[in-house]
C-alpha cells in the first residue's frame, strides 16, 4: 500500500516537474526570442534601433514600440515608408513617421513629406536624403520601454543583469531537471 502511495506521489511530481520544465522552456524560448529580434539580428546586420516615444505612429507603432531600420538608398523610398529621420540635420534627435509624398527639387534631389499615421497635419518641412536614419524594417511591440531605461541611470546596468540571470536560470532548470530525468531513468533498470 505505501509502494502504491509512493508511486503516485512520484508521477505527480513528475507531471508537476515536467510541466514546470516545459513552462520554464516556453519562457527561456520567448525571452531568447526577443533578444535575438532586439539585439542580435540588429547588431549582425547593421540595422539601427530606436524606442517610439510619442503616440504619432498609432495604431501600428504605439509608445513603447522598438523599430528597427535599416539602411537603404533613398531611391528605393516609396509613398508608404515609415522612415527614421532626423528633423533639423546633424541633430541627435530623430523622428518616426510615414512618407505620404516624394517631390523632386529644381536641382533634382529627391524629397519626402511625412506624417505620423495619428497626426492631423504633415510634418512642417520635407525630409531630405542626409536626413534619413533608415526606413523600418520590422517592430518589437513593448520592448522600447525596457531600451530606453537601459539608456536611463542605474537601470543602464541592472536590465543587462536581470536578462543574464533570467537565461542562467532558466537554462539550469531545463538542463538540471533533464539530468534528474536521465539519473532516474539509470536507477530504474
Amino acid at each position: 500500500m505505501t509502494g502504491s502511495t509512493g508511486d503516485a506521489g512520484t508521477s505527480r511530481g513528475g507531471l508537476g516537474a515536467a510541466v514546470g520544465v516545459g513552462v520554464t522552456a516556453a519562457i527561456l524560448t520567448i525571452v531568447a526570442l526577443i533578444a535575438l529580434a532586439s539585439v542580435a539580428m540588429p547588431a549582425l546586420t547593421g540595422a539601427q534601433t530606436y524606442s517610439i516615444l510619442t503616440r504619432s505612429m498609432e495604431p501600428a507603432y504605439p509608445p513603447g514600440t522598438l523599430i528597427i531600420v535599416r539602411d537603404v538608398p533613398a531611391e528605393e523610398l516609396r509613398i508608404g515608408d515609415v522612415i527614421t529621420f532626423q528633423q533639423v540635420s546633424d541633430s541627435a534627435a530623430v523622428v518616426t513617421h510615414r512618407i505620404i509624398g516624394v517631390t523632386v527639387t529644381t536641382t533634382g534631389e529627391r524629397t519626402f513629406v511625412t506624417r505620423g499615421d495619428a497626426n492631423g497635419a504633415e510634418d512642417p518641412e520635407p525630409i531630405t536624403e542626409p536626413q534619413i536614419r533608415g526606413v523600418l524594417w520590422y517592430a518589437v511591440p513593448w520592448i522600447g520601454w525596457i531600451a530606453t531605461a537601459r539608456n536611463q541611470g542605474p537601470l543602464g546596468v541592472l536590465i543587462p543583469i536581470a536578462g543574464a540571470l533570467l537565461i542562467g536560470g532558466g537554462g539550469y532548470a531545463v538542463i538540471s531537471s533533464l539530468v534528474e530525468r536521465i539519473r532516474a531513468r539509470r536507477v530504474g533498470r
